[in-house]
């Protein structure tokens, strides 16, 4: 009778391999391999809400343009503009209300500069000891841009 390990197996494809019914097939046991787990601590940065102090930090990457930064123009920043529906400017304003947890922003037209965006701009403002009108100005769009890297503040 043969015996092989898993390293020596038959050819299947040889005649004497069926003709041989002795054979017998062992496995070689092999000591298995100590799995050692690591534990590290990552850090864990704070999540932002819109009780936190200071500025939010701005989404990974959220140009839309082909520069480094996107233009953010005050001057664009019309409520209810009929003529421009769709602002590059309000977009990104809605975006930095959502990472300041003023999410109901971002659930009006990206772009559009309506009643809901108004409310959220006033919420901010209340938020960080401005007067609430509901209209971006200059220190609005200020405190509101402070820190993002994916704008360019045009006053």
């Amino acid at each position: 009778m043969s015996t092989y390990n898993e390293y020596e197996m038959p050819d299947e494809g040889n005649p004497e391999y069926y003709l041989d019914a002795d054979i017998q097939i062992t496995e070689v046991d092999e000591p298995e391999a100590e799995v050692v787990e690591e534990v590290v601590d990552e850090p864990v940065a704070p999540k932002q809400t819109k009780k936190s102090a200071g500025g939010v930090p701005p989404t990974v990457y959220a140009v839309t343009g082909e520069s480094e930064t996107d233009e953010v123009h005050l001057s664009k920043i019309v409520y209810m503009n009929r003529q421009q529906r769709r602002v590059l400017s309000v977009f990104h304003v809605q975006r930095r209300l959502g990472e300041w947890g003023f999410d109901n922003a971002l659930a009006e037209k990206a772009g559009w500069y309506g009643d809901v965006t108004k409310d959220c701009v006033a919420s901010f403002q209340k938020h960080v000891g401005l007067q609430e009108t509901g209209i971006v100005d200059a220190e609005t769009i200020t405190r509101l841009f402070e820190g993002d890297t994916n704008v360019t503040v045009i006053l």
